[in-house]
């Protein structure tokens, strides 16, 4: 299991993760789609990751970070029908080898507490090109 406050950065840093350039991509242009297409804000675009696994290819949750934003234990009682939270709608989970939206289902435990900004992924990709040009 991926540690409770783990996040992509963490993992691309274990070199656990299957072909982590690709990774990496693939959830910045889900976090890009979001941004063209559903029109969220760029600022406000966060990703926590899936600790089930070894993370070798985690499954993500892309958030958008409004007042409304549920925490992980409000996302799985609104999924558990337990009680109703405005922000869920503001939260869409990506399958980590497809790379393709998944449904809900998932309880608190399974997400990571941590977050990371949209900003913070392009600059850690920024760094994967620049240390591949090095070599």
């Amino acid at each position: 299991m991926i540690d409770e406050d783990a996040t992509i950065s963490m993992v691309l840093k274990d070199k656990t993760l299957i072909k982590r350039e690709h990774y990496l991509h693939a959830v910045l242009i889900n976090c890009w789609d979001l941004f063209r297409l559903e029109r969220w804000p760029r600022k406000k675009i966060s990703v926590r990751i899936g600790r089930m696994g070894d993370g070798k290819a985690p499954n993500y949750r892309i958030e958008l970070n409004t007042d409304a934003a549920p925490t992980p234990e409000q996302f799985a009682e609104h999924m558990a029908g337990h009680a109703r939270h405005e922000g869920v709608e503001t939260a869409i989970e990506f399958n980590g080898l497809s790379h393709r939206r998944r449904g809900y289902g998932f309880d608190k435990e399974t997400w990571s507490t941590a977050v990371e900004s949209l900003e913070e992924l392009e600059a850690l990709e920024e760094q994967f090109k620049l240390s591949s040009r090095s070599r």
